[in-house]
């Protein structure tokens, strides 16, 4: 609500096809929009696309997790999680990206930028 308060638009950007991202959608009652970024394209752009080592899609596949059906490619890459807010000028004007996907931007921060 404090988002919308602002009059900004909220958008969440991932790998996963457009199909699974509509199920996320629905399934967490989202109100606001996730995109695709088919194959990488907008997270290389921004050097925040990274490979996953052999071991990690294995990890990930004895987990039950097979980031190929997720993302409808077989790359096996992923995003560093990032937040970025883009003025009406397409301005980066805020960005928090951190490698260790355990920490994240801090929600009362973000709304301050805005």
């Amino acid at each position: 609500e404090q988002i919308k308060e602002k009059k900004v638009t909220l958008v969440a950007i991932t790998p996963q096809s457009e199909d699974n991202n509509k199920e996320l959608e629905l399934s967490h009652k989202l109100n606001f929009d996730v995109l695709t970024d088919q194959n990488h394209i907008l997270a290389k752009q921004l050097g925040i696309s990274f490979q996953l080592p052999n071991y990690v899609v294995d990890t990930y596949e004895k987990l039950g997790i097979s980031l190929s059906d997720y993302n409808k490619n077989d790359h096996n890459e992923l995003p560093i999680p990032a937040v970025y807010i883009i003025d009406t000028d397409h301005t980066i004007t805020y960005q928090f990206v951190d490698s260790n996907y355990m920490h994240r931007v801090n929600i009362q921060d973000l709304i301050d930028q805005l």
